[in-house]
């Protein structure tokens, strides 16, 4: 099923949460927050989503070591967000910790793999390899840590796809745009349909949604260029 993941550019409160409730009214089903959100409002933010009969999806990035990582998710467990991530670079170790204590505490464990506004020149000089090779490898890394779910851009999706290794990971596909939304810091970008089309099982959008005008009729305007009818649930 394709999956919408909303990112508000919202920063107080009411509107906040008024402008996820109008979402959630046509559609939407998952809500990204980050650390910000959590600065901000306190992590009862999720709470606030969750009585909306939004899933929340808590872009946290987390690097961290073993220990750090078990505390981070033991305090925010009780808020019963959806999906959690952490960064793959991490390292194995941390990882596996990270997938166990979210599994513990039923929240999707998600591995940040390459952020999206990243190119291969900027890849191969902090690694050594290119984008598409370094989200391999941290992918088969999330896999070993008992990590299924992994954020990428979606010129990555037919690798992971073709991959024994990692032909089973959901993805969380970022820096989507269509023709005319400005692309921003993003780098590796695809249509969202491209998105869809090749495989990824959810696509994170903000300002795709928010860029101009009313987020509420963008994301109908996304349902629409999906092929979704108007009533149909992303």
């Amino acid at each position: 099923m394709q999956r919408v993941i909303f990112a508000s550019k919202q920063t107080e409160r009411q509107m906040f949460l008024s402008e996820h409730a109008a979402m959630e009214a046509k559609g939407l089903r998952i809500a990204k927050i980050n650390e910000k959100h959590i600065w901000r409002h306190g992590p009862k933010i999720i709470n606030d989503l969750r009585n909306r009969r939004l899933k929340v999806f808590l872009d946290g990035k987390y690097c961290n070591t073993e220990d750090e990582l078990r505390e981070i998710i033991t305090e925010i467990a009780p808020f019963k967000p959806t999906m959690v991530n952490c960064m793959a670079e991490s390292g194995l170790g941390p990882m596996t910790a990270f997938a166990q204590v979210c599994t513990d505490n039923d929240i999707i464990p998600v591995a940040v793999t390459v952020l999206t506004t990243k190119t291969d020149a900027e890849c191969k000089a902090m690694y050594g390899r290119t984008c598409a090779e370094q989200v391999m490898f941290y992918a088969k890394q999330a896999v070993k840590a008992g990590i299924t779910t992994i954020v990428c851009s979606g010129l990555e999706l037919s690798l992971l796809k073709n991959d024994p290794a990692t032909k089973d990971v959901n993805t969380i596909v970022c820096g989507a745009r269509s023709k005319g939304t400005p692309r921003g810091n993003q780098k590796r970008t695809v249509t969202p349909k491209q998105l869809f089309q090749s495989g990824g099982t959810y696509g994170v959008f903000g300002t795709e949604l928010t860029y101009a005008g009313d987020p509420v009729e963008n994301l109908e305007q996304l349902r629409f260029q999906l092929g979704h009818e108007k009533s149909a649930t992303l």
